[in-house]
């Protein structure tokens, strides 16, 4: 699997609770992408990196338990907050709705966590 981990600073959502987040789509990786016939950089097989998102999220739910997607986590407060909330990992699938909907990111906590998707994923 080829992803991007990017450390998170204060202009990403997230920044508050996890330290990396790693990206998994077309950004992440320059093989496997087409053009489409109106010059758009697109996926030549957009099901591919949907497979290696769930099962990325898959790993991370079975390491770590259950999560829930990063914007919940400035939404909610109090009791409701702290029962989705998951300090080592969240997600999103779908980036910004002008880019691709083809990219997910996996939230990490720390080195510690990204070393452990490193060592399981590589990044090839």
């Amino acid at each position: 699997m080829k992803f991007q981990p990017e450390k998170l600073t204060k202009r990403h959502n997230g920044h508050e609770w996890f330290k990396w987040r790693v990206l998994i789509g077309k950004s992440a990786t320059k093989d496997n992408v087409g053009t489409s016939a109106a010059g758009n950089v697109m996926l030549t097989n957009p099901r591919l990196r949907f497979v290696e998102f769930v099962d990325a999220c898959h790993f991370c739910w079975k390491t770590y338990g259950a999560s829930t997607q990063i914007e919940i986590f400035g939404a909610v407060k109090g009791l409701t907050r702290d029962r989705l909330f998951n300090p080592h990992w969240s997600w999103r699938f779908g980036s910004h709705p002008a880019n691709s909907p083809e990219e997910g990111y996996i939230y990490l906590a720390g080195d510690e966590e990204l070393s452990f998707f490193t060592l399981k994923f590589g990044n090839t």
